[in-house]
């Protein structure tokens, strides 16, 4: 079987982390015999082609992506095409291509009404599920939706959203993650570090986490933020990070691969997750499988990812109870225990277990 991955976003030199909830199900898929590629489109000036051995990479640079993409597509949708012509040279007609996020569904209706590919869109935005998609974009949507056989949401909280926008059947279909990479050390003891993993934007709150860190620092004077990740806001969380004084204490680490900050991750307290909305987030699952707990506020998504180690909280908590919380985890810390998470995480998003279901999908169709 031969498939061909449209994504709107994916990793760059600028940005050596995104998509990889999309590089992780090519993987999956490629593990089960599937031949899985990947074709995105960015602004930047990277190579048209590359290929790390398990799945090609195929870029499209387009220039006006940030103005223009996705409302107005045709020129973002001649862009994509030049590249597929090519693509199709070297490896064929691909038996199926699955979208993911909206903004690239115009190029994947085009060419699977062109070559009469089966079509599957994989929904992961968050803007759909804050429903900050405008009405040009929703009809751009609907409108694309009738070329797809299938439509698959990440989370249930993402099919909800999307029910309310659009006319079509939806199956919830998780992230997956490689839980070989992310392995479970015993630790040493767990450090008074607390972590922080993603975009740098408003949806994010990472203020709040700044805001939590000052409580929990004067607790425990050792601890430092750890901040990897980066966006619009960073400024001013720097801002507001030497205004509360602790911006010695709060590492800005940017964007790194994961091997960067897995150490990190592994040893600290808790990764703490401060957004507003998740589609499904990947971060907890990675915290999970590297044995680390997890303290959230309550953000629809990760309603998914069930764990004894997950502590939630609501929206509304006060900095001072998400510090408590923390403490909660580090007292209940139970190597035994998250053992066990891990086990059960790994049985439920596995890449063997999340390739099936997508597989049970495709042979529908082909």
């Amino acid at each position: 079987m031969h498939v061909l991955f449209l994504a709107s976003w994916f990793e760059t030199p600028l940005h050596p982390t995104a998509g990889q909830a999309v590089k992780d199900l090519a993987y999956a898929l490629s593990r089960q015999g599937v031949s899985t590629n990947i074709l995105f489109q960015s602004l930047e000036n990277v190579p048209e082609f590359s290929d790390d051995k398990v799945i090609q990479i195929w870029h499209s640079r387009f220039r006006m992506r940030g103005r223009i993409y996705p409302i107005i597509s045709l020129f973002s949708i001649f862009s994509f095409y030049q590249v597929f012509k090519r693509y199709i040279i070297k490896n064929g007609i691909p038996d199926l291509v699955n979208v993911h996020s909206y903004s690239v569904m115009p190029f994947g209706a085009y060419i699977s009404k062109k070559y009469n590919i089966p079509l599957v869109y994989s929904e992961h935005s968050s803007k759909i599920g804050l429903n900050k998609i405008n009405f040009i974009e929703k009809r751009r949507i609907q409108s694309c939706l009738s070329y797809c056989k299938k439509v698959i949401a990440v989370s249930n909280a993402l099919k909800n959203r999307m029910n309310k926008n659009f006319r079509c059947k939806i199956e919830v279909i998780p992230n997956t993650i490689d839980f070989n990479l992310f392995s479970f050390d015993e630790k040493m003891g767990t450090s008074h570090d607390i972590i922080m993993i993603n975009l740098l934007n408003k949806n994010k709150q990472v203020d709040k986490g700044i805001e939590v860190f000052k409580i929990w620092n004067r607790r425990y004077p050792d601890s430092k933020l750890f901040i990897i990740g980066d966006g619009p806001e960073r400024i001013n969380l720097e801002r507001l990070a030497k205004e509360l004084n602790i911006f010695e204490r709060v590492l800005f680490l940017g964007e790194l691969k994961i091997d960067r900050w897995m150490p990190i991750l592994k040893s600290s307290a808790c990764l703490l997750l401060t957004s507003k909305y998740e589609t499904f987030g990947v971060v907890v699952l990675e915290a999970i499988a590297s044995g680390t707990p997890v303290v959230a506020l309550e953000n629809q998504g990760i309603d998914d990812i069930v764990f004894d180690s997950v502590y939630k909280l609501s929206p509304q908590a006060a900095f001072d109870e998400i510090c408590n919380e923390i403490e909660r985890a580090l007292l209940n810390y139970n190597i035994s225990t998250m053992q066990g998470i891990r086990e059960k995480a790994q049985g439920l998003f596995s890449y063997q277990t999340i390739a099936k279901k997508y597989l049970d999908v495709y042979n529908d169709f082909i």
